[in-house]
């Protein structure tokens, strides 16, 4: 009766989930079933500048099709700062990109564009912490 995660649980018993975590793991959801995931396999190679110090960013790739992107400080990391831009290796074609904010699951930034070929600088929004880049091939 609860599976909004509003349950609140005994002090003497570890949480099973939040209302908020139930949210963000929604929006990761989302997020995964907007790939053909058992395609894809990670492979940061694809990301070729942008990543500053203390910045982790991680692929999971489709090459040619799809690119699931993850940036978060990386563990550890006292001092770092946002990314402004990455820059990412793309086969020619036309491309959707979206930025997504993991907090909310609302798009901070999109764009579509036709790229002939090699590396591609997309900017990145404003965030605070962490962020998704979704790269889609248009068919």
């Amino acid at each position: 009766g609860q599976e909004d995660g509003t349950f609140h649980y005994p002090a003497s018993q570890p949480g099973g989930g939040s209302a908020t975590l139930r949210r963000q793991l929604k929006i990761l959801s989302d997020f995964i079933h907007g790939f053909d995931f058992v395609k894809m396999r990670p492979d940061n190679s694809v990301i070729k500048a942008g990543v500053r110090p203390g910045v982790s960013a991680r692929a999971l790739v489709e090459p040619g099709h799809a690119y699931a992107i993850y940036i978060c400080p990386a563990p550890g990391a006292k001092d770092w700062k946002l990314i402004e831009s990455l820059v990412i290796e793309l086969p020619k074609g036309s491309y959707r990109a979206e930025w997504i904010n993991v907090l909310d699951g609302s798009i901070a930034r999109n764009e579509r564009f036709e790229h002939a070929g090699g590396e591609k600088s997309l900017a990145a929004p404003k965030y605070q912490d962490d962020i998704a880049l979704r790269i889609v091939r248009d068919e």
